[in-house]
C-alpha cells in the first residue's frame, strides 16, 4: 500500500516598497500573490498547500528587516507551521545579501525550502535555475549550499549593472546638465535582469 504523500504547507510572502498603486482593487501585492498561489497550485501533486493567510508588506523597503508580514512569517516558521515560503522574486524577500544569509539560515534550519516563482528557483528539488553570469555549479549536498552561490550572483549582477551605468554616464555628463533625460541607468538595471536567461547554474 503506498504511503500518503507528505503536505508541505505554503507560505506566499509578498512586498511592494512604495504605497504607489496600493491603493488599487488590485495591486502589485495581489499580482505577486496570485502568481504565488498559481505556482502553488501546480505542485498540489506533490501534495503543496496554501496557506491562506497573506504575509503582505506594502510601503516597505527591502533594505530593513523591520517589516510586519515578514516577522509574522518567521515567527510562524519558528512555530513550525510553514514548509515551504514562496516569493515572486527573490528582491521582495530582501535587498541586503546578509539579510538574506540570515533568513536562508533560518529557513534551512527550521527544514522551510524556498521559492522564487519567476527565477525558477526551488530548494525542494534539485534543478537548474538562471543566473545570466555564464556560471555552473553541480548539485550540492543541500539545495540552499547552491542557494548561497545563486545569491551572490543574484546581488552581483546588480552590482555590475550599477557600475556600468556609473561608467556610461559619466562621460555625458553634459547631457544631464542640459536637462535632457537619460534612460541608460534605467537600462542597465533593466539588462541585468534579462541576463538570467543567458546561463545556468545546476543545484
Amino acid at each position: 500500500m503506498p504511503s500518503e504523500r507528505r503536505v508541505l504547507r505554503c507560505a506566499v510572502y509578498t512586498r511592494k516598497s512604495s504605497e504607489h498603486g496600493l491603493e488599487q482593487d488590485f495591486n502589485s501585492l495581489d499580482a505577486q500573490r496570485e502568481a504565488g498561489e498559481a505556482y502553488i497550485k501546480s505542485q498540489s501533486h506533490e501534495g503543496w498547500k496554501l496557506i491562506r493567510a497573506p504575509y503582505a508588506d506594502g510601503g516597505l523597503s527591502g533594505a530593513t528587516m523591520e517589516r510586519p508580514a515578514l516577522q509574522r512569517l518567521l515567527a510562524d516558521i519558528a512555530a513550525r507551521l510553514i514548509d515551504v515560503v514562496v516569493v515572486y522574486k527573490v528582491d521582495r524577500l530582501t535587498r541586503s545579501l546578509a539579510d538574506f544569509a540570515k533568513l536562508i539560515e533560518t529557513f534551512e534550519a527550521h527544514g522551510v525550502s524556498f521559492v522564487s516563482v519567476t527565477q525558477q528557483f526551488n530548494t525542494t528539488v534539485g534543478q537548474s535555475i538562471s543566473v545570466g553570469v555564464g556560471l555552473l555549479v553541480e548539485r550540492h549536498a543541500t539545495p540552499y549550499t547552491g542557494l548561497v552561490t545563486f545569491i551572490v550572483c543574484y546581488f552581483a549582477m546588480f552590482w555590475v549593472a550599477w557600475r556600468f551605468a556609473v561608467r556610461v554616464t559619466e562621460p555625458r555628463a553634459h547631457v544631464r546638465e542640459r536637462g535632457e533625460p537619460s534612460a541608460v541607468l534605467l537600462g542597465a538595471y533593466a539588462a541585468a535582469d534579462d541576463l538570467w536567461t543567458q546561463s545556468t547554474v545546476l543545484l
